[in-house]
């Protein structure tokens, strides 16, 4: 495919596949988005690096795989131990990834630092972590050999509604209470002022952009889909019962029990179907709930469903 500009973009999405969702599907569709546009060659974490190679790209070629399992796994490990287990918990989790990311970074420039200064690159950006708390050191490097470095889209760190302070507690999201020590961190600073460009997902993330940044700040909202994923179209004629669905983690914060007790009155009526899929601990209390609303007729938990589907 044609390119619409010569720039040769070094993109570093730690979290980047193509069958995978959350993180790391954003992480490869931006990547995927700006290879269609401009020179891309991915950096990404060796995890993803199958999958890629499923998707067509050579390892060497399109993309590289960094392997920081030495430092990540027994993190990861840890993390999911503190959390009990991996759905829960999400700030932990982000706050642990914080810790390894600097090492994937430190490999980064290991293994491209002669082609950056060599000029064999325009532009380095930085796409995941999607977290404005995640740290980075090469900001400064790239800008002492003139590389423009570019963070984002960024998001996250909208605060928990005091109303909801029992699903917070469920949630096990006791770290939010400390969130802001990140501003103490080192790699703060000099990633904010050595960027070329900060780009915010949400208006709540580019409102914790400090002030000496704004002139290099953009909000770009994470509102699209690929209409190349989702391509069927609605064949629906509006005829009740509509259908409604739910699709992602079953946890307390996603509130699929909250669209249930919102929708009650007309599940009852048989004037709407709802389909829940995806796993998590609040599955089982959502049989329940179905069962004790006598709903089974019109939810229906679907559990675990494979993303291709």
């Amino acid at each position: 495919m044609a390119k619409n500009s010569d720039l040769k973009v070094l993109v570093l999405a730690e979290a980047a596949n193509p069958e995978w969702t959350s993180v790391p599907l954003v992480g490869w569709s931006h990547t995927l988005a700006l290879s269609r546009k401009v020179h891309v060659h991915l950096v990404t974490q060796v995890r993803n690096r199958a999958a890629i190679e499923r998707f067509g790209w050579k390892h060497g070629r399109e993309f590289t795989a960094l392997n920081t399992e030495k430092v990540a796994a027994p993190i990861h490990k840890l993390a999911n131990l503190i959390r009990g287990g991996s759905k829960l918990a999400w700030t932990v989790s982000t706050a642990f990834q914080s810790l390894i990311y600097p090492y994937f970074e430190y490999l980064c420039w290991k293994t491209f630092e002669k082609d950056l200064r060599a000029g064999k690159f325009d532009i380095v950006h930085r796409i995941t972590p999607v977290s404005p708390t995640a740290p980075s050191y090469l900001a400064k490097r790239l800008k002492k050999i003139k590389i423009p470095f570019v963070v984002g889209p960024m998001n996250g760190g909208v605060e928990w509604p005091v109303q909801f302070r029992e699903v917070k507690g469920k949630e096990k999201e006791w770290l939010t209470n400390f969130r802001d020590f990140y501003k103490v961190l080192p790699g703060y600073r000099s990633m904010r002022a050595a960027s070329a460009a900060l780009i915010a997902g949400s208006k709540a993330t580019l409102a914790q952009l400090p002030a000496y940044t704004r002139e290099k700040s953009l909000l770009i909202p994470e509102n699209a889909i690929d209409p190349d994923r989702f391509s069927i179209q609605n064949q629906s004629t509006y005829a009740l019962p509509l259908k409604a669905a739910f699709v992602g983690r079953l946890v307390p914060y996603k509130g699929a029990d909250m669209a249930i007790e919102a929708m009650e009155p007309l599940l009852l009526a048989k004037k709407i179907e709802y389909d829940i899929y995806g796993a998590g601990p609040e599955e089982n209390r959502l049989r329940q709930m179905v069962a004790a609303k006598g709903l089974t007729g019109s939810v229906r938990v679907h559990g675990q469903v494979p993303h291709t589907e």
